[in-house]
Parts: C-alpha cells; sequence; structure tokens
C-alpha cells in the first residue's frame, strides 16, 4: 500500500562531562540482559517498548538504567557505549569514540517532571557507571519541544541535524546529513537517494536496536 511522505528532523547534541559539577541524589541500577525486568520498568514508568524492542536493544550492546529516588521509580534510559549509534531513520551509523556514551530515550516520570530529574538521573549514571567517560552524546526529535529543553537545561549543545524524507514505502531522500559526527556506515551510506526495499527494509531489521 502507498504511503504518505514523512519528513523527519533529528537534533544530534553532545556535552563534554565535568565531573567536578557531577550532583545526584538518584540511585541507578543498570540492565544488561533481564529483558522481562526492563519490560517490567518501562511498564510501571508508563513507558511503552515491545519485548522485541528490548531484546533487539540487549543483542546490540545497549545498557539499561532505572533511577530511583527514595526508592520511587524516577526515570529510564538506554544507553550506547562506544561503538556507533544507528540511526533507523537515516540507515546510518554514527561514532561513539572511546570514552563517551549515547543516551537513548531518556524518560522522566510524569510525577516528577519540572524538578530538574533529567539531570540528576543522568549525572548518576556518569558518576556510578561510567567513570571513565569524558563526553556525552544524545539525539532528540527536532519537534520534541519538552525533550529539547531538558536536554538545553542539562547543558547539552547542538552538534549536528540529520533531516530525511520518506517517499511513500520505497524512496528515501536524504535531504541533510551528518557533517560534524563521523559516519561509521549504514545503506548505502554515499548515497542521498536510496531505494528502501527488501534489501533496506532488511538492513534496518538487522541494526535497529
Amino acid at each position: 500500500m502507498w504511503r504518505a511522505c514523512v519528513y523527519e528532523a533529528i537534533t544530534i547534541v553532545r556535552k563534554p562531562i565535568d565531573r567536578s559539577q557531577l550532583r545526584s541524589m538518584v540511585t541507578v541500577r543498570a540492565h544488561k540482559d533481564d529483558a522481562k525486568t526492563i519490560e517490567e520498568i518501562h511498564y510501571a514508568i508508563g513507558h511503552t517498548i515491545s519485548r522485541a524492542r528490548i531484546g533487539q536493544r540487549l543483542a546490540r550492546g545497549l545498557v539499561f538504567y532505572e533511577g530511583r529516588l527514595k526508592e520511587e521509580l524516577v526515570a529510564t534510559t538506554w544507553m550506547v557505549m562506544p561503538g556507533t549509534r544507528f540511526i533507523d531513520e537515516i540507515g546510518l551509523h554514527l561514532a561513539v569514540s572511546d570514552h563517551s556514551v549515547w543516551i537513548r530515550d531518556v524518560f522522566v516520570s510524569p510525577r516528577v517532571r519540572g524538578r530538574r530529574m533529567f539531570s540528576q538521573f543522568v549525572d548518576a549514571i556518569l558518576i556510578s557507571h561510567c567513570p571513565n567517560s569524558d563526553l556525552i552524546w544524545s539525539d532528540v526529535a527536532c519537534d520534541d519541544a519538552a525533550s529539547l529543553r531538558a536536554h538545553a537545561a542539562y547543558g547539552f549543545e547542538q552538534v549536528d541535524v540529520v533531516k530525511v524524507l520518506q517517499v511513500g514505502s520505497a524512496l528515501m531522500l536524504r535531504l541533510r546529513m551528518p557533517t560534524r559526527v563521523p559516519v561509521m556506515g549504514g545503506f548505502d551510506p554515499e548515497h542521498r537517494i536510496l531505494w528502501t526495499g527488501n534489501a533496506y527494509q532488511e538492513y534496518k531489521a538487522t541494526w535497529l536496536a
């Protein structure tokens, strides 16, 4: 079936880590292999994700974190360790260099929003689980105003923007490629216009996380 055109724009941000400024009252626990528990935590905080997607992320080496304040579940996120961050919307792998990390899908409980819990949560992860990291990255949909505000309040600065137009179900136009984050591969990474038929869909399914 023919689908309408879909336009997506993603902001890529980063922040150098100043460990003298890290402060948090949040306690953090990492999960690397228990899909059932991770699914239950997502459900408890009100952030939907499928068991299949959890399995894909764990298989790709992503780590899931839960943050608690006085035993209350207040935030969750996934983290990409050094390697690559696959941006499935554009079909490219972006570099995550040594001593850096890339956070994904940070979700703060509605009960504690407005209390800078995003900042406390990320600080807590960096303090307790990433002692050797000196740079943190993230990516945010350009139309997600709340997430953009939270990232800006934490001190993230825009580095790049990628833009893509999906034309129906068969064609992708890479309107704006990454220029300041190294591309480490992807589906036909040298081309801005590409067919998104079976080969592309299989590639995307293989790397989706």
